[in-house]
């Protein structure tokens, strides 16, 4: 009997850890899926910005910056 109990035991501690690794890397990529789409519409409020033909002059001194600031970075 406790040769079949010692690898029951010792296989179920092996797949407990692993589904625990499992589920925190899954956590990690919901967590950071979660925060990319949260900021979709930030990012596209600042583009759109800066093309609305009724923006107002200051939203489009403040938007421009941000523009060409990317371009540098997406240069280099």
């Amino acid at each position: 009997m406790a040769l079949l109990t010692l690898p029951i035991l010792a296989i179920g501690r092996r797949v407990k850890k692993l589904s625990r690794e499992s589920q925190d890397r899954i956590a990690d990529a919901s967590a950071l899926a979660g925060e990319i789409l949260n900021a979709m519409p930030t990012v596209q409020a600042y583009t759109r910005n800066g093309r609305k033909p009724g923006a107002s002059p200051s939203a489009r001194k403040w938007v421009s910056p941000l523009r060409s600031n990317a371009r540098e970075c997406a240069r280099r």
